[in-house]
């Protein structure tokens, strides 16, 4: 028989541990992939992608023009975020909500909030998804899930001030790395109608 590494049970995360409320943003999915030239230091691989695929510029093969973006802006791209998978949202004028923003006003809002909270980036229309609570206590949790929604109810969105039909909020759960998302609108609706609830 021959030796078999044991398929050990990983740990559990606590559950009382804190979050980070940041608003969602109704857009498009997109990822950014920066891979450094193997011999040549300053020479970088750059690609867009959407949710399920890469992209090319161009009518058919691009999502709303961010493939283009990409390839506009490679150079300062390369130097503000680095070799990695870069993914965040695609958002603005002509894509799904359209937050009112001008004709050809296009943004990618990064979802790592903690890693680029304080940036200043060089790349026009690229920043992160806005941190509306960082950091919060378990036990402050559900009172700061609440005022967030309240906020985007009452004042509107923090990623296009003024807007008033922003789409809710994503929580982020700092001990396990994962992320869960409350709706202003039909959040009880599930998004695939043929999946059963479970």
């Amino acid at each position: 028989m021959s030796e078999e590494r044991y398929p050990a049970f990983g740990k559990i995360p606590r559950h009382r541990r804190s979050i980070t409320i940041t608003e969602k943003i109704d857009g498009s999915n997109g990822l950014i992939f920066i891979e450094q030239h193997p011999e040549i230091l300053d020479e970088y691989h750059i690609r867009a992608g959407g949710r399920n695929r890469w992209l090319a510029p161009g009518k058919e093969t691009d999502n709303h023009g961010f493939a283009q973006w990409v390839e506009t802006n490679k150079a300062t791209l390369a130097q503000d975020l680095g070799p990695g998978h870069h993914y965040g949202e695609w958002w603005g004028n002509g894509i799904n909500r359209g937050y009112g923003l001008a004709r050809g006003d296009k943004r990618f809002s990064l979802f790592n909030v903690t890693r680029w909270f304080e940036t200043q980036f060089l790349t026009p229309s690229l920043g992160h998804v806005p941190a509306m609570s960082g950091n919060i206590p378990w036990e402050k949790a559900e009172t700061s899930i609440e005022e967030a929604l309240v906020h985007l109810r009452e004042v509107g969105s923090w990623a296009a001030h003024g807007y008033m039909n922003p789409e809710g909020i994503i929580i982020f759960k700092h001990s396990n790395n994962t992320l869960s998302k409350i709706t202003l609108e039909r959040d009880d609706e599930y998004k695939d109608k043929k999946t059963s609830k479970v």
